[in-house]
């Protein structure tokens, strides 16, 4: 298991009955994380951007960031995540990205994972990755 993980990045959040306008706000917050880039020191690797969510509660939260080593200098307006050290199931959503076709390959994936005799935290943060 590797050790903690540090995200600084731009923040999104709305209640989850308005996710819908996700859509719209998720890419300005990588463009404004692209132009930002270089006010974001001690990252592990600009070319891996990690999508940070939490999805299903009853708020809506999008961190779009870089994975740092040191999260203590966080530029101005940007926030940092701390990620748990815990295994994470990886999948893959090839196709659409409306909110239909996401939440079925969600269920796809919690499908497979119970079938190893393993269940899913719904509390814990999903994260795509760029």
């Amino acid at each position: 298991m590797k050790p903690v993980t540090h995200i600084v990045g731009i923040e999104f959040q709305a209640p989850f009955t308005a996710v819908y306008i996700a859509k719209v706000h998720i890419p300005i917050l990588w463009e404004e994380l692209n132009s930002r880039e270089h006010e974001i020191i001690n990252f592990m690797s600009k070319e891996n951007r990690v999508g940070v969510s939490l999805s299903r509660n009853r708020v809506y939260h999008y961190i779009a960031g870089i994975e740092v080593a040191n999260p203590k200098l966080t530029p101005e307006k940007m926030v940092t995540a701390t990620l748990p050290i815990r295994e994470y199931a990886v999948y893959s959503h090839f196709g659409e990205t409306s909110r239909v076709e996401i939440d079925e390959t969600y269920f796809f994936m919690l499908e497979k994972i119970r079938k190893q005799g393993l269940d899913h935290d719904p509390n814990a943060y999903n994260l795509p990755v760029r």
